[in-house]
């Protein structure tokens, strides 16, 4: 039985190494995972401290690789991603039909912190489960940076308005 093509909602033409990038990475069935709003302030639990601490090391992971601004949220996360454009030694086989992502790749980055956050919470006991896939928007100049950054500093305190938000 042949399963259904998966759709994506990156660029078709656009590799995604190098460059900024805003993503949005949700909980499965906006579970309250990470911890709560209270008044404008998140409060994070356990699992919530957890991704703080990755975002924060993300270039020790990924050296080429950084997360200047995020926010955790209870049910999602929004960050901006840097990343430095590296080059990779051109693949030896062109005949395969299915290629891994590319080092230095978005995908390969939230692919990797998205593993580790799961790794974690089952260790803990925590039950817990990403949503498929990101929201992400390539970051094309410093107004845009400049918008992003003040919607994620200001995220918890419009909780209530969120699109994400659930009670």
């Amino acid at each position: 039985m042949a399963l259904p093509a998966r759709s994506t909602l990156r660029l078709p033409d656009f590799d995604y190494r190098g460059g900024d990038y805003f993503v949005t990475l949700c909980v499965n069935d906006r579970h309250h995972a990470f911890g709560e709003v209270i008044g404008s302030e998140m409060e994070c639990n356990k699992l919530g401290e957890f991704v703080t601490r990755n975002l924060i090391e993300l270039s020790t992971h990924y050296p080429y690789a950084q997360c200047p601004v995020f926010c955790v949220m209870p049910n999602h996360v929004h960050a901006i991603i840097c990343i430095e454009d590296i080059q990779e030694e051109a693949s030896v086989s062109s005949s395969l039909q299915f290629c891994p992502p590319k080092k230095g790749t978005l995908s390969v980055i939230i692919r990797g912190f998205k593993a580790a956050i799961t790794r974690f919470a089952h260790q803990q006991g925590i039950v817990f489960q990403w949503q498929r896939d990101m929201f992400e928007h390539i970051i094309r100049n410093s107004l845009s940076m400049n918008k992003i950054i003040d919607y994620i500093e200001h995220n918890p305190a419009h909780w209530a308005e969120d699109r994400f938000y659930h009670r």
